[in-house]
């Protein structure tokens, strides 16, 4: 397939801003947060509050979870390294947050380190392949492509071999989606990366679809907004 160069440049615009929605979106977040001077003395209390140590470990990680709102809320985000590192001693959560922390912030190598630990201790499939793809992505921006080549094709057996034996529900079914979704995405950057781009459209053409796939499962959701937002922000990427 041959590509025209407005068709090239396209792809190039929905590169960049795949790249870049992660960590806007949560500027854009605490921008468009109107705080009242309760609301940010609240959320300031909460993020200065110290961890008792002689707390059960699930109070620990609802504490260390609120103080990432808040720290989001108060536009405050690059302050959160420390936090994401204690929440994620308790929490595999914590390790999927701390990664994209250092994913957004450039340091590619600390968010491999800490992707490969989620990823040996993730059990449920389309977690593992989601993981796998995104560790891929972060070995493409630090221009190691054959790392990156070998994390996609693990994520791509993943999803071949090991989704079909996952319980059927709605909401496995929505990670289903959402993973194939993370996979096609990506794997359509590292594909316009080569100068594939029509394979690289093929695919992101691909990723759109199954999007809306994902995106019928959103409302029956269980959750807080936020994490309704974040399925939501994911499912924008491809579109």
């Amino acid at each position: 397939m041959r590509l025209t160069k407005s068709s090239k440049i396209f792809l190039l615009i929905i590169n960049f801003i795949i790249y870049l929605l992660p960590a806007f979106a949560q500027d854009i977040e605490a921008g468009l947060s109107k705080l009242t001077q309760e609301q940010e003395k609240s959320y300031r209390e909460i993020w200065e509050k110290p961890v008792d140590p002689n707390l059960l470990n699930t109070s620990k990680i609802q504490l260390y979870k609120q103080k990432q709102v808040a720290a989001t809320m108060l536009g405050m985000t690059q302050s959160t390294e420390e936090n994401l590192k204690e929440w994620s001693k308790l929490d595999i959560a914590g390790k999927w947050s701390l990664r994209e922390f250092y994913s957004a912030a450039g340091r590619f190598e600390d968010a491999v380190a800490v992707g490969n630990e989620v990823i040996n201790s993730e059990k449920f499939p389309p977690f593992s392949a989601r993981m796998k793809s995104y560790v891929a992505t972060d070995y493409l921006y630090a221009n190691k492509l054959d790392k990156a080549e070998e994390y996609f094709l693990a994520a791509e057996k993943t999803i071949r071999n090991e989704f079909g034996t996952v319980r059927p529900s709605v909401r496995n079914s929505y990670w289903i989606a959402r993973a194939e979704t993370d996979y096609l995405v990506q794997r359509s950057i590292y594909l316009m990366r080569l100068g594939k781009w029509g394979e690289a459209l093929a695919m992101g053409k691909q990723a759109v679809e199954k999007s809306k796939v994902m995106m019928k499962y959103i409302d029956n959701l269980e959750g807080e907004p936020t994490y309704k937002y974040s399925a939501k922000q994911s499912a924008t990427f491809a579109l």
